[in-house]
């Protein structure tokens, strides 16, 4: 199943509809506990014919030491396709980003008039709290179009 660490604003930055229960709320940030989002897909190949919400899911926290952890979940997504339209929907998993993790990557809907000034206040605030760190972003619809470019250019 692929994976993909979220935080409690992803389903709104990515416009990502939810097909029942809920997504993420900040408090659960703060807990012990871990959450998932699942997707239709993973929801199929489960093979649970009832309701998902609230169901168990065993998660291996460390692949050499065996620990596992109990994940509930808290909602399922409308498939989506994140990768381009070409892939068909494989199964995903979304489990809440915790206060003790850590991720790589960071999502900021952007409004088109005032993106300039909001980029040069994201790259001043990161600047200050990431001095060693190389200052990079991309634009997710970009992103996208360059993948379809690169298609078309194969085919």
């Amino acid at each position: 199943m692929n994976i993909n660490y979220i935080d409690p604003y992803f389903t709104d930055v990515y416009d990502i509809s939810i097909k029942s229960g809920k997504t993420f709320t900040i408090g659960q940030s703060d807990q012990e506990q871990l959450y998932v989002l699942l997707n239709e897909r993973a929801v199929k190949e489960i093979r649970w014919e009832d309701d998902a919400i609230g169901k168990k899911i065993f998660w291996s926290v460390d692949y050499r030491t065996r620990f596992d952890k109990v994940a509930i979940v808290a909602g399922l997504l409308n498939n989506y396709h994140y990768l381009t339209k070409h892939h068909s929907i494989s199964p995903m998993t979304m489990p809440l980003l915790n206060k003790g993790s850590i991720g790589s990557i960071i999502s900021v809907k952007l409004k088109l008039e005032d993106s300039k000034e909001t980029l040069k206040f994201i790259e001043q605030n990161f600047k200050e709290i990431y001095a060693d760190e190389l200052w990079n972003y991309q634009f997710a619809d970009q992103i996208i179009q360059n993948q379809y470019e690169a298609e078309s250019k194969m085919s």
